[in-house]
């Protein structure tokens, strides 16, 4: 199948404003919803006085953790409440919530409810959590380390063991030791969180809400509520973004028990600083890395160390140390690995997934790496990672065969395209970056395709489109190849679990690769039902027959046909629908189980993409002000279906990773409060600092995905950091070893060379 450019089936509904969003979502009688949140990072709560916003005109309802069933959520931990009740362990954790008329009474309501604290001890560094005596959580988690390594507030605990690193060490002619840091990063999508929840009698739930995964809301609904999953329906509606941040509900829950307390419909909407107070951003994290090396620039062995600031609940924490050490012990070859990893519990908001979890950050550890190695060993860059790089039948640290390997061509054409060893001007500079992310297809994904009498088709899958246009492009894409019908008479049905197959959520670039693969297997069920019901039509065996121009013809004749509609029709008055259903997931690729040890979620990598970029950029060395000349992203994501659609990934990808190299960070201060919750303060690339981006696509190397492909939205904003930082240092001399790289920062580094 060759690379096809498709329109978006909800293109039109989107530019002409007519899609309905979350925020759109308006129902009669509905009351607004708004949250009370804690100012102290870290305190006793003795008491919650209600009687002043219960008593305000216009106000219907006003709930505290006394009002909901004490169920915590968000796995693998379980370690989060609807409503502190106790104390509290972050700045803008939920106590309380309101329901009235209008949103304006709603947040002086919100305003008018107080609450008493008793202070205690604020942790916002990862080394202060790992010594202190107070405890964040007084549980102790299922997934810490043993206690004799003295270490506290640790919530989970990770490591990858390959061969003996301290021989390799001894066998090296050089060893190089760095330390690098990433930052809390927000998602920053366009659209808050945003939802209504309308309960009937039963009780009967029914929430339209912005979220990429209605099946997870569901889920986490049912158990924060102590309800029947059956109970509950989720409708998925427009999302504007979300990359990671809207799996896990966030929001409707409030808004649930709010209409359950009032009786009438309630809406809730973040506003932007809410967004970047209560929303779960990208765990920032600290790596050490040490990598023992021969003269000739082959690896040995290399120590890794990951320390996650996870914030003031456990999130995805634990999966994201996972995948940061997979992420730093690969790409490159290397004989003798030993990586662990802890995820830190401290007084700062709780963090969550960000497009390509943990693998910004390792991966700008570990390229700065190979850059200092190539730098102690007189080597070009270029040349230290063609010498190591992975290839098919290479075995991963953690025991995993490698097949379908993109990623040295892809680096060499990569390479080829920037100009790599060019003469550039006066403080310019090219940094590479290589960099791999996994297909997430352990999350299962079912579809059905219906064809209807009038010859159109109808694709329902519990899928949701958080704007990679996935959905709404490449599965459309997939049907009509299955069945031989033009785009515009397909149909996607919107998700929603009281009609929708389950769907475990638009993550880890999964839904053309997991959705797609449901969706193909559906639409081959039908196709193969046409095929046997025009059969007897036709007289004719099912093999026999093609289709091809809205009709089924026997081969060879081009008068002895009927169309899809007429066959579907008399079908139907027989008694019988043309309709397919499919599923898909896959497990994880074998690995060596004995290699790890500790909370492993991801123990190998479901069909890696893999990525190489260059930037060439130009630094102000008055300023310390970093131009973006020229950049250059390759990658390999197997057989590409909608090319568009993939190009638009990757450009958006490089945007955002230019946001996590130079400009985006959430800055906390001592006492846990939020220095930047708005975007006055949080800064991030404008269109001005995006510079064209040259795509590179290989094909050659396939997945297991629809034809060939692999995953693709999220491998894009992986090497940005890494590169824009490399490119920095052979501009400067000035190596950064934390992100984001701010001018200031440049600065003060060429002053100190």
């Amino acid at each position: 199948m060759s690379a096809q450019r498709a329109v978006r089936l909800d293109g039109q509904a989107l530019v002409t404003g007519k899609a309905q969003f979350g925020t759109d979502v308006s129902i009669p009688g509905m009351l607004h919803g708004k949250l009370v949140r804690s100012s102290y990072a870290h305190a006793k709560i003795r008491s919650i006085d209600v009687s002043k916003a219960a008593s305000l005109p216009g106000v219907k309802a006003v709930i505290t953790a006394a009002d909901v069933p004490d169920k915590r959520f968000w796995p693998p931990i379980l370690d989060q409440s609807l409503f502190a009740r106790d104390k509290v362990r972050y700045v803008g954790e939920p106590i309380a919530a309101v329901a009235a008329e209008d949103e304006a009474t709603a947040e002086e309501a919100a305003a008018l409810v107080e609450v008493e604290y008793e202070p205690l001890p604020v942790i916002t560094t990862i080394d202060e959590a790992l010594k202190s005596d107070i405890l964040i959580h007084e549980e102790k988690s299922p997934y810490a380390p043993d206690e004799s390594l003295g270490m506290r507030n640790v919530c989970s605990y990770s490591m990858l063991k390959r061969g003996d690193v301290e021989a390799g060490m001894r066998e090296a002619d050089l060893v190089v030791e760095d330390e690098f840091e990433g930052g809390m990063v927000s998602q920053l999508y366009l659209e808050p969180h945003a939802a209504v929840a309308k309960v009937e009698p039963g009780p009967f739930i029914t929430v339209w809400t912005s979220t990429q995964s209605p099946y997870n809301i569901r889920s986490d609904i049912a158990q924060l509520l102590d309800l029947p999953a059956s109970r509950i329906r989720v409708i998925g509606t427009k999302t504007g973004g979300g990359f990671g941040a809207k799996l896990r509900a966030i929001i409707e829950p409030y808004c649930i028990i709010l209409a359950m307390k009032t009786g009438r419909p309630v809406k809730m909407v973040y506003s932007r600083m809410e967004e970047m107070l209560g929303g779960t951003p990208q765990t920032p994290l600290r790596i050490q890395l040490k990598t023992g090396v021969k003269k000739d620039g082959t690896l040995l062995a290399r120590y890794i160390k990951v320390l996650m600031d996870v914030g003031a609940y456990a999130g995805d924490g634990p999966v994201d140390v996972n995948i940061a050490l997979l992420i730093a012990a690969g790409t490159y070859k290397v004989e003798h690995v030993y990586a662990e990893g802890y995820a830190v519990y401290t007084n700062k908001q709780r963090c969550g997934a960000f497009r390509s979890v943990s693998a910004p950050q390792a991966t700008f550890a570990l390229e700065s790496h190979m850059e200092h190695i190539a730098e102690e060993l007189g080597m070009d860059p270029l040349e230290l990672r063609m010498r190591n790089i992975w290839d098919d039948g290479y075995t991963a640290p953690w025991g995993q065969r490698l097949e379908n390997v993109g990623l040295r061509e892809t680096l060499r054409r990569v390479a080829e395209t920037i100009g790599w060893g060019a003469k550039l001007g006066k403080n310019q500079g090219i940094g590479i970056a290589c960099g791999i992310t996994l297909t997430a297809a352990m999350h299962p994904s079912s579809a059905t395709v219906k064809i209807n009498e009038d010859g159109s088709v109808t694709v329902i899958v519990g899928a949701a489109d958080s704007g990679t246009g996935a959905m709404y492009a490449g599965l459309p894409l997939i049907v009509s190849r299955e069945l031989g019908v033009p785009l515009e008479k397909i149909t996607l049905v919107p998700s929603d679990t009281e009609a929708s197959p389950y769907n475990d959520g638009a993550q880890g670039s999964s839904t053309t690769y997991c959705a797609g693969n449901a969706v193909m297997a559906a639409a081959r069920q039908a196709r193969q039902k046409l095929l046997e019901a025009a059969a007897k039509l036709l007289e004719a065996r099912p093999e026999d027959l093609e289709i091809r121009d809205n009709a089924v013809y026997v081969k060879g004749s081009v008068d002895k046909a009927l169309t899809i509609a007429e066959v579907v029709e008399k079908t139907h008055y027989a008694g019988e629908e043309i309709e397919g259903r499919g599923s898909y997931v896959t497990s994880f690729p074998p690995y060596d189980s004995s290699s790890i040890s500790g909370f492993f979620y991801v123990p190998s990598l479901i069909d890696p993409t893999y990525t190489a970029h260059a930037a060439l950029v130009e630094v102000d060395e008055d300023t310390g002000s970093v131009r973006i000349l020229r950049y250059v992203a390759g990658q390999n994501s197997g057989k590409v279906l909608n090319v568009d659609g993939l190009a638009g990934q990757i450009t958006g990808g490089v945007a955002q990773g230019i946001g996590f190299a130079l400009y985006e960070e959430m800055k906390v201060n001592e006492e846990g409060v939020m220095l930047n919750p708005t975007l006055m303060d949080y800064l991030i690339p404008s269109a001005v600092e995006v510079p064209k981006i040259d795509i590179v696509l290989v094909e050659d190397f396939t997945g297991s995905g629809p034809y060939g492909a692999k995953g693709a939205g999220e491998a894009p904003i992986v090497p940005p950091p890494a590169a824009i930082a490399n490119a920095i240092y052979h501009a400067t001399g000035f190596r950064a070893r934390r992100i984001p790289i701010t001018s200031e920062d440049v600065f003060n580094g060429l002053r100190g060379r």
